[in-house]
């Protein structure tokens, strides 16, 4: 639109249309105040923040506007002096547009980062929710990401051999995995027992996923001991037992079939 045209659709005064534009501001003035009080409480809103940035943007447009129209209708004298008001409030808005967009995009997580368990399980547990998050979404291949909020459990996790437990927080989906994971084999597991590798699973699941522990707890969970049976199986060492890891190969001149394992933990390692 020309500012001509800008002209036609507000054909107030000059006086009149920074009167409005002081309004627009004052508003804008406050709804900046409301998002520095959100941005520094302990826990901010992330919906309270989505909206008041949809706000800001649209008081942004409408100053715009006026902007223009006042400028075009200013004396030569005054131009200068608008032109650097304007863009003094301008950077004011997008400062607080940057603010709220930055807290917003890190405060979504990154769904392949994070510990889960299957809602099922954790509504047999008893499992307090202790929080909520939301997270982007990533399909395979994909550059788009959609948004999902999930509500955040605590859980004990023990070792079926010893004492050992570990407490970590996981969000709760309705499946982990469709797809089956398989579990080592019975004979796997006794060449594996003999060679003093105890393993984390025992091989007893029906395959399905119930808690998949991701790079979030990882790190206390590995002790970053590893060894490597063969050029296609590795085993690591986690505080549940060693995790077998790989594709088909021969182990002690023996053939193993399909046997993979990630660090998956089924319901029976789990604890309320």
């Amino acid at each position: 639109m020309s500012e001509e045209e800008k002209l036609k659709v507000h054909p107030e005064p000059i006086e009149k249309n920074r009167r409005i534009r002081g309004s627009l501001r004052t508003n804008v003035t406050k709804l900046i105040k409301k998002i520095d009080e959100e941005l520094a409480s302990a826990n901010p809103n992330s919906d309270s923040l989505q909206e008041s940035l949809t706000i800001l943007i649209e008081r942004e447009q409408k100053l715009g506007n006026l902007d223009d129209i006042i400028i075009f209708q200013s004396p030569d004298a005054e131009i200068e002096t608008e032109m650097e008001n304007s863009l003094e409030y301008s950077e004011q808005i997008i400062k607080y547009k940057s603010r709220v967009n930055r807290y917003l995009s890190e405060s979504v997580q990154v769904a392949s980062e994070r510990s889960y368990i299957c809602e099922s399980i954790a509504e047999r547990a008893g499992l307090k929710t202790v929080g909520k998050e939301k997270l982007k979404i990533f399909t395979f291949a994909s550059n788009e990401a959609s948004i999902s909020e999930l509500k955040r459990k605590r859980i004990t996790l023990k070792n079926c051999n010893s004492d050992l437990v570990i407490t970590l927080e996981a969000l709760a989906t309705k499946t982990i995995c469709a797809s089956k994971i398989s579990s080592p084999s019975s004979r796997m597991i006794e060449l594996l027992q003999n060679e003093g590798f105890e393993l984390s699973d025992s091989g007893a699941s029906s395959g399905r996923v119930d808690i998949l522990i991701g790079n979030d707890y990882l790190s206390a969970v590995l002790t970053g001991k590893t060894h490597r049976l063969n050029n296609c199986l590795m085993l690591y060492e986690s505080v549940f037992g060693w995790t077998l890891s790989g594709r088909d190969g021969e182990f002690n001149e023996r053939t193993v079939g399909k046997e993979s394992a990630g660090l998956f933990i089924r319901s029976s390692n789990e604890s309320d």
